[in-house]
C-alpha cells in the first residue's frame, strides 16, 4: 500500500493480486493563522489602545471569523488574559510588560492553527 499526498486528499495505492485499486480520503487539514498587526516585536505605552488584526483560512470551511478565533496575550506577571474574539480586536488594559499575543483558530472539525508575536508595553512617564 502506498500514500500519496494531493493537497488535502490521501490517495492510497493499493496492490492486491496482480490489480491495483485507489482509493480516496478526504483529509481535514488545521487553519493557517496569521497576525497582520501589530508587528512582532512592536512597543506600546501603558493605557495606549492596541488594535490587534488577523485572519484565518481553512480548507474545508474557507475564511473563518467571529467565536473561531481566539485571541490571548500572555506575560509571566499577569497570567493569561483573554482579549477577545474575531478578526480585530482592541484593548488598552495591558500593563506594563512584555507580552506573547497569540491567535488561535478552530475549524468545524476542532482542529486549529495558530500565530504568535511579541510586545512590550512601557510604563506611561507622560504624567510623572
Amino acid at each position: 500500500m502506498k500514500k500519496l499526498f494531493n493537497g488535502n486528499k490521501i490517495l492510497l495505492l493499493c496492490l492486491l493480486s496482480f490489480s491495483f485499486f485507489l482509493v480516496s480520503c478526504d483529509v481535514n487539514v488545521p487553519p493557517e493563522v496569521t497576525i497582520t498587526s501589530p508587528d512582532d516585536g512592536a512597543v506600546f505605552t501603558e493605557g495606549e489602545t492596541i488594535t490587534f488584526t488577523g485572519t484565518a483560512t481553512d480548507p474545508e470551511d474557507g475564511e473563518m471569523s467571529g467565536d473561531s478565533l481566539v485571541w490571548n496575550a500572555a506575560s509571566g506577571d499577569s497570567g493569561i488574559i483573554e482579549l477577545g474574539t474575531g478578526n480585530t480586536v482592541t484593548s488598552s488594559d495591558l500593563a506594563e510588560g512584555s507580552y506573547d499575543v497569540s491567535l488561535k483558530a478552530t475549524d468545524s472539525a476542532g482542529l486549529f492553527g495558530f500565530d504568535a508575536i511579541g510586545i512590550t508595553v512601557r510604563a506611561d512617564t507622560t504624567n510623572n
